[in-house]
Order: structure tokens, then C-alpha cells, then sequence
């Protein structure tokens, strides 16, 4: 109960300061990743493809400037009716950069949306979760929404399945929330993970939703020719 009532306070707290942590039903999940595109991501794709589930893929677009697939990749996830969202361009931590380059992060990831898929993402993912009040505010000023989560698997430093799976069926028996799901592309154990994760969901009478269902907004991304603040405004 005392676990409960911190999460939900946490949460409180969190979406009080334009963060968005948890999906407003409290039987919803959204699945979402980072850190990428990967090699690896196409396997997630196909897998969320097969359930007809719109997941949300957090990424970094100095890996897409390193080859042509990672290009098409994304092109075919965005056309296939996933979410696109930034995560930065190098996956800098925000805290640990000054102004100009925290401005940077956003601005060049920007550009290179915009070049790709001629759009703007409406969600953002700091790297590491890495803000604070200035950040929120920087960020928030570009436009975006910042989403975080409240069910994190831990995927990046687990050596099994197991562990990713226990970790989040504990969350989903134990708690009575809307969950946003955080994993890593590049984690290939969600090759095997990802099914088991959706099918336990569905036994506990959850739905997976895309984000913007789950945050109940009818924005993904700015349709026009506009872009985040100049680098040097406030500098």
C-alpha cells in the first residue's frame, strides 16, 4: 500500500511539471523503445506488426545518417503507423551539456526529421532521463512532450529473459496503473520477450494503444514548416 500511494504521488508530481509518465486509463499499456534504429529494430516491428500493435520508437537520428537502411527502416515504421519520437540526436545527457548544446540535441534531430519524414516529433525521451527544471522548460519551449515511464524492465543490463519478464509481470499484478513500457532496441532478449509481454497483458485484461491514445492527445507530430527556438535565443 505504501509503494502504491508513492507512485501514485510520484506521478502526480511528474505530470504536474508537463512530464508524462503513465497512460490516463488505468488498463492501457503503451510500448515504447529508445535508442535507436538498430539492426535489431525490424524484429520489434514485425513482432508488434503481427498483434496489429503501434508501439513507439524513441530515437537517435545520428544512427540514421550512418546508412541507407536505418533511412528506409524508419521510413517504413513511420508509414506502417508507428510513432516516431526523439530521443536526442548523440543520446547526450541533457544535464551534462551546457545550453547551447542541450539546444543543439533537439534542433539537429529536428532537422533531420524534417529532411526524412517531413515532420516534427510531439514526444520527446530525454537520454538517461536526464533533466531538470531548466531542461523541462527547454524542452517544453521546442514544443515537445516529454514522456517518460513507469515501467521500465531493466532490459539493458538483464542477462535472461526471465529477469526482463518478471520484472514487468510483477509491475502489472501488483499495481493498478496505465503503464508506458520503456526497453532498447538493441536489447536482442526482446526478440524473445516481446510476444510473452504482449500475451500476459492481454491475459490481464490490458490493451496496448499508441501514445498519443494513451496520453489521450490527438498530436503525434507537427505537420508544418515550423522548428524549435533558434540556437541562440536566451543565449
Amino acid at each position: 500500500m505504501i509503494i502504491l500511494l508513492l507512485l501514485s504521488l510520484y506521478t502526480y508530481l511528474v505530470q504536474a511539471v508537463d512530464i508524462s509518465i503513465s497512460c490516463i486509463n488505468n488498463k492501457h499499456i503503451s510500448l515504447t523503445f529508445e535508442d535507436g534504429p538498430h539492426e535489431n529494430t525490424i524484429n520489434l516491428v514485425n513482432i508488434l506488426d503481427s498483434y496489429n500493435i503501434k508501439g513507439t520508437f524513441f530515437i537517435n537520428m545520428i544512427h540514421v545518417t550512418r546508412n541507407e537502411v536505418n533511412k528506409n527502416l524508419v521510413k517504413y515504421m513511420y508509414d506502417n503507423g508507428h510513432i516516431i519520437g526523439s530521443h536526442g540526436y548523440s543520446h547526450g545527457a541533457m544535464e551534462k551539456l551546457n545550453e547551447f548544446n542541450q539546444k543543439r540535441e533537439l534542433f539537429d534531430n529536428e532537422l533531420l526529421f524534417r529532411s526524412l519524414l517531413n515532420i516534427r516529433p510531439y514526444f520527446y525521451r530525454p537520454p538517461y532521463f536526464s533533466y531538470n527544471d531548466e531542461i523541462i522548460n527547454l524542452v517544453n519551449n521546442f514544443g515537445y512532450n516529454i514522456v517518460v515511464s513507469n515501467l521500465n524492465t531493466d532490459d539493458w543490463k538483464a542477462s535472461n529473459e526471465s529477469e526482463i519478464l518478471d520484472k514487468y509481470t510483477s509491475q502489472l499484478v501488483q499495481n493498478n496503473f496505465g503503464y508506458i513500457t520503456i526497453q532498447h532496441d538493441y536489447q536482442t532478449l526482446n526478440n524473445a520477450v516481446l510476444a510473452q509481454m504482449i500475451e500476459i497483458g492481454l491475459q490481464l485484461n490490458y490493451s496496448f494503444v499508441p501514445l498519443d491514445e494513451c496520453l489521450n492527445t490527438d498530436k503525434r507530430y507537427y505537420n508544418d514548416n515550423t522548428y524549435g527556438p533558434n540556437l541562440l535565443d536566451g543565449i
